[in-house]
């Protein structure tokens, strides 16, 4: 996170979910990002020993997590749908630009098809070509 430019990658007002491992690197990402603040970060809140979290920072504690099983899900799907995606074989590329729009475009046709899922559209032979 540090050395990817992140304030390149977001805008002022995003707020960017890590998980607790991350934290740690937060620090050393606002010295050097002067545009980003620690509110564009939401992470895990951390259990002091011998204390238990209040009601209202344990529900924050499973919202959160139920935010990531949520992300680490559609990536799954991503696997499941696309062979390119699964994690068992290495994308080789030369260039990045090039994988970035391969994963935008099977996220949209990803979103197409939930889409057409939710509202119980009838998917005809030429939809199941793509």
């Amino acid at each position: 996170m540090v050395e990817m430019g992140l304030a390149n990658k977001i805008h002022e007002m995003d707020c960017v979910g890590v998980d607790g491992g991350y934290t740690q690197h937060i620090p050393t990402l606002l010295e050097r990002e002067d545009s980003l603040d620690v509110r564009n970060f939401c992470f895990p809140i951390r259990k002091k020993q011998g204390q238990d979290l209040d009601e209202h920072e344990a529900l924050f504690n499973s919202e959160f997590a139920g935010f990531r099983s949520m992300i680490e899900a559609t990536f799954g799907d991503l696997g499941r749908t696309f062979r390119k995606f699964n994690n068992k074989e290495a994308i080789r590329t030369t260039d990045k630009k090039e994988v970035n729009m391969m994963m935008r475009l099977c996220f949209l046709l990803m979103n197409v098809r939930n889409m057409s899922n939710s509202l119980n559209l009838e998917v005809q032979p030429h939809h199941m070509a793509w």
